[in-house]
């Protein structure tokens, strides 16, 4: 059985407020399958910071795996956005060559109106 971060809520305070800031958790829980099927997921109640440090699930630990989820999604982003970016290059040298073979086209066209008739 694998424990994970299901969910995590965050309720910020104005600073004006006399009250904490607070957050609950959900953790999941997924056991694999005993014969090769999709695995059950069980989800907690959402649970409060006390609830959770007894459950093992201490506030740093639970920030260290939004954070780590969010890098994994922020890694995943900068990946494809550099992965865009090499395609738009490509397209522009693809269109700056082609822009140059049109030249050349209209050139020899040029070229060929001016040949003296055989």
């Amino acid at each position: 059985m694998t424990q994970y971060v299901e969910e995590f809520v965050y309720r910020g305070r104005p600073p004006s407020s006399e009250l904490q800031p607070a957050w609950h958790v959900r953790l999941g829980s997924e056991t694999p399958s005993a014969f090769g099927g999709e695995p059950t997921i069980e989800l907690t109640q959402p649970m409060m910071v006390t609830e959770a440090e007894a459950a093992g699930w201490p506030l740093d630990d639970i920030l260290g795996a939004v954070a780590a989820a969010a890098t994994v999604r922020a890694d995943t982003l900068a990946a494809q956005l550099a992965a865009a970016r090499e395609a738009a290059d490509e397209a522009e040298m693809l269109r700056d060559q082609l822009a140059q073979a049109n030249e050349t086209i209209a050139q020899l066209r040029a070229q060929i109106i001016d040949l003296p008739p055989a």
